[in-house]
Order: C-alpha cells, then structure tokens, then sequence
C-alpha cells in the first residue's frame, strides 16, 4: 500500500517527536525552524493534508525526502514554494516530450483539470506537486525560493547576510 505524502510526514514527525519527552516544545521549535504556526505542525502530525508549501518546510526542517521519508540532505531554511515555476517546468517538459495534457496527466495519474491548474500556477496538493516534480525529474526544492529576511534598507537573501557576517 502507498502511503500518502500527508502520512508519510506523520509518520516522520512522530518519529521525531518520539526522542523527547517535552513534545510541546519540540513541536514548537520544529515549527520555528520551519518558519510556521504551530498549528500547522500539529494539523500534518495528525495526518492532515497541509499546503505544498508548509509540507516541504516541515520536509527541510526534518532533512527527509518529501516522496518517500527518507534522510535526505536539505537545506533546514526553506523559503516560499514557486508554483508558477514548477508550472513553467511543467509545461515546457510536457511540450518537450510532445504529450498532450490528458496524455501527460495519465502518466502522472493525475486529472487533466489539475495537470492544467499547475501549469497555470495555481496552488494545488502536496501529491499533485510530487507527481508533477516526478514527471520532470527534479526534487520540488528545486521551486523553493530562498528565505528573504528584511532589513531596515530593503530586502536581503540569507546567502547575503552569511556573507556578510562572516567577512568579506
């Protein structure tokens, strides 16, 4: 049986939480290097479906593999989720393989409406974004841009500000 990328997360996030015996303050901490609500850590422990973006934060803060749950070396600092690039992607690797979108759709087992919505951009189940990232070939960190912090001049990448810290 194939488990869901929502169990497969509960399952990883268990695992996690089974090491310590303060679950609130792990949970907590997990949620702040995810750069997310609590909440939203508790609902994928319970086996909820949360969005794409959320998903493959908890995934980098984990260092697991979003398709299966295994250890994976990811970056823990995981930024916004481009779906709009991942539909470019898409798109362009469909009209390589020269496969219409019900054709495309079929491979990755997926409805030709939703294969559609991704090209377009609009936001779609953590699944869809797997199966569609499958079909191209690359890991969906691949369509995380990197964390922007603010600074009182503007916009920095992290990439800037580590440079910065440590010298010239």
């Amino acid at each position: 049986m194939m488990l869901t990328p929502a169990a497969i997360l509960a399952s990883a996030l268990k695992d996690h939480l089974a090491a310590t015996a303060d679950h609130k303050r792990q949970q907590l901490d997990l949620a702040n290097a995810a750069g997310l609500k609590l909440g939203t850590v508790i609902q994928a422990m319970r086996g909820f479906a949360i969005n794409a973006e959320a998903h493959l934060r908890l995934c980098a803060a984990l260092n697991i593999d979003p398709n299966d749950g295994t250890s994976a070396p990811i970056a823990a600092r995981v930024g916004e989720f481009d779906i709009k690039l991942l539909g470019a992607g898409l798109f362009m690797r469909r009209l390589q393989r020269k496969q219409s979108i019900r054709n495309a759709a079929g491979e990755m087992a997926l409805s030709h409406a939703t294969l559609l919505k991704i090209e377009q951009g609009e936001v779609t189940a953590i699944g869809s974004v797997l199966a569609a990232c499958t079909y191209i070939g690359v890991s969906p960190f691949h369509y995380v841009k990197p964390p922007m912090f603010h600074r009182n001049n503007g916009l920095t990448t992290l990439n800037e500000q580590e440079k910065s810290a440590n010298g010239p």
